[in-house]
């Protein structure tokens, strides 16, 4: 069931991204995609190999459900979120745009969590917030590096 859910979300989202005007460069996209997937990869490493408080589930289903997330879902929405900020030209637009990303990625990690994809069982929800936050902010300094650098 919620490798299903997962395919679906992730399909939803492939075919709203392929389908909207791009407003940044392959290779932007491409570089931010490894850097949220470097971010994320340390993260689950370090809360559930050192840290176990992150537990993940020994279900096939849903441990392809995770691999999705982390590889394919996560980023993917990080990528269509910087897309989104480049073509806004007001700062409201585009902190509000960061604080609903920031409410998507926090409520799909919930939402992973109530499909036992994996268990946080000591975990904030703040911190959730936290991390997203950072991960958004970081992407965003890494494409405007990456903008200067190409210029």
């Amino acid at each position: 069931m919620s490798l299903v859910i997962i395919l679906s979300l992730t399909l939803f989202t492939i075919v709203y991204y392929v389908n909207t005007p791009k407003h940044i460069h392959v290779f932007e996209m491409i570089f931010v995609w490894f850097i949220f997937h470097y971010l994320y990869g340390v993260y689950i490493g370090v809360l559930h190999v050192n840290g176990a408080w992150v537990t993940l589930s020994k279900s096939t289903p849903h441990f392809l459900s995770f691999i999705i997330l982390g590889v394919v879902l996560y980023p993917l929405l990080i990528v269509i979120l910087l897309n989104l900020l480049t073509a806004f030209n007001s700062s409201f637009a585009k902190v509000t745009a960061i604080l609903l990303w920031v409410a998507l990625l926090t409520g799909l990690g919930k939402v992973a969590e109530l499909l036992k994809i994996y268990s946080r069982p000591q975990w904030e929800l703040w911190w959730s917030i936290t991390l997203f936050t950072a991960i958004i902010i970081i992407s965003l300094l890494a494409q405007t590096w990456l903008r200067k650098k190409q210029m």
